[in-house]
């Protein structure tokens, strides 16, 4: 198999397992709203946004580009016993910091709580305030286990071997239905049974990675060898990385901030529903993608071959945008028939169907650029670079601050959507350039070229949707198992519609994906 289609494959396997992932996790969302108030939801989210925010800073995000490019140089020009090394290493030291990380909010949950929701929404309504302190007491310790689970995904991946950890999430998601579902009557807060889910899910997601581990003879061991030269190398770059990516999540929190000094009730939940929905094509697709591509781009770093990287770069962009541009626009034209559907029912109202559904056609709006993100900033780590990436996302996150003061005014919450989204554009753009610049020369037709094809192609599917959406009521709630056959076959007809513009356009991508997916059925049927 060709290598461009070696990296599809390996992106569809990584798709195919978050996809299962992300319907779960709809569905666990839409248990959360429906059995539980806004006061209550609010609560929670703001408390599951700190370990959360942790899990990305110290565990999947900075240790993992940091890890990976020099894990595989280890896996290319040195022995094994060295990078079992190296994985002992920094499993010791990754498992002292989240512990420490731990405890340190066990012990000032509330001050915690405190400083990340300051406003008159949130700290002047008691019960929220402590319920949510509480609810960090017991989900934080989430952070150990995802954090070993993200170690394990480092080394899984630079071994080619994407399946397990990307269906490792699927376990979290079925721990916090199960909670929901046949636990929540055991607490007095039932909220609780939320909380302990997201915990044993952690538990459960870290157990499935150790037979594989062991499998491939890379089962971490303790070592306080804190002077080893790998481990110093990822050290060096985990540090920018953890800056880079806590702008990001910075942002996140920022938006949370803003959000909490809205007087009306509900404002995080309506924001934090309409960014689950954006995590569906950016996990499903774009994170996919640049998680199966960046092994293969530090590949090419560690052997100097870039025309390759070239190749594969340029392949990640067009492939990302192919899928995100129809998302993009699907995602506005359809933002009230989707949010409705999925979760309209118990405490969520109409009134709530329509906030939510403002926030997603804002958020939507930067699809494009975010999911760009996930194939660009791999680029940088493949290089061992992540001071600038880290410098960037700084000034993004400065930019969205200053969006924020200026849109909230007028366009509420849906205006702290919007921000995101506007720095967001702005800062695919700085690191598109600095990468031209710095390290691999590209034509900007060789981008721009197939960008606008996508656009067009996605536009003309948008003004199909809603030609068939106008003409559809999506009041009738009695009627939502129609509703939602409708719905699905609008989506159907536009990806058809999206799909056949492509292939008008002669455009790569739609010959890559079928031809993988064949190799695909036909090594099942062999099998």
């Amino acid at each position: 198999m060709s290598k461009p289609h070696s990296i599809t494959r390996a992106a569809l396997v990584v798709s195919s397992s978050t996809f299962v992932s992300r319907i779960l996790g709809f569905i666990r969302d839409i248990l959360i709203f429906r059995y539980f108030d806004k006061t209550t939801t609010d609560a929670f989210i703001v408390a599951f946004r700190i370990p959360n925010l942790m899990r990305r800073l110290f565990g999947e995000g900075a240790l993992s580009v940091s890890f990976i490019p020099i894990f595989t140089d280890y896996l290319r020009n040195k022995t094994k016993e060295e990078a079992r090394e190296l994985v002992a290493v920094s499993f010791t030291y990754l498992s002292i910091a989240v512990c420490l990380c731990t405890l340190l909010a066990h012990l000032f949950a509330r001050e915690i709580i405190q400083f990340l929701a300051m406003g008159p929404g949130f700290s002047q309504i008691p019960q929220k305030y402590m319920l949510s302190a509480e609810l960090l007491k017991v989900m934080f310790p989430y952070l150990i286990f995802i954090s070993l689970v993200s170690l394990a995904m480092g080394i899984l991946n630079s071994l080619k071997h994407f399946f397990v950890p990307a269906i490792a999430p699927v376990f979290l998601n079925l721990s916090i239905i199960a909670g929901i579902l046949f636990f929540r009557s055991f607490f007095e807060a039932p909220i609780f049974s939320v909380a302990w889910g997201v915990f044993l899910g952690g538990v459960a997601q870290i157990l499935l990675q150790v037979p594989w581990l062991v499998k491939h003879g890379y089962f971490p061991k303790i070592s306080l060898n804190w002077n080893h030269p790998g481990f110093q190398k990822v050290m060096r770059l985990m540090l920018p990385a953890v800056i880079g990516l806590s702008s990001i999540q910075f942002s996140i929190l920022i938006v949370q901030e803003f959000a909490s000094f809205l007087k009306y009730e509900g404002a995080i939940s309506f924001l934090f529903l309409a960014d689950r929905m954006i995590q569906f094509p950016l996990g499903v697709f774009a994170i996919a993608f640049g998680t199966a591509l960046l092994p293969s781009l530090a590949d090419h770093v560690a052997t100097q071959n870039h025309t390759k990287f070239k190749e594969h770069f340029l392949l990640g962009i067009r492939s990302v945008s192919f899928i995100s541009m129809p998302a993009m626009v699907g995602l506005i034209v359809l933002d009230v028939p989707l949010i409705r559907i999925l979760f309209e029912r118990g405490h969520f109202t109409g009134e709530s169907t329509l906030a939510t559904a403002e926030a997603l056609s804002f958020y939507a709006f930067g699809l494009w650029s975010a999911s760009l993100q996930r194939v660009v900033v791999p680029a940088y780590y493949a290089f061992h670079n992540t001071l600038a990436p880290a410098v960037f996302s700084f000034v993004s996150l400065f930019l969205n601050v200053v969006f924020c003061f200026l849109l909230i005014v007028p366009l509420q919450h849906g205006g702290l959507a919007l921000a995101t989204s506007l720095s967001s554009i702005l800062q695919i753009f700085i690191l598109m350039v600095y990468f031209k610049k710095k390290y691999i020369s590209f034509s900007w037709k060789e981008f721009l070229v197939p960008q606008l094809k996508y656009i067009f192609c996605a536009l003309v599917m948008g003004a199909f949707l809603y030609g068939l959406r106008i003409d559809f009521s999506w009041e009738a709630t009695e009627a939502k198992m129609i509703s939602t056959f409708i719905l699905i076959c609008f989506i159907f007809l536009g990806f058809c519609l999206y799909v056949g513009m492509a292939y008008l356009f002669k455009l790569p991508e739609v010959e890559i994906v079928i031809n993988t997916v064949k190799m695909r059925f036909r090594k099942g049927a062999r099998s």
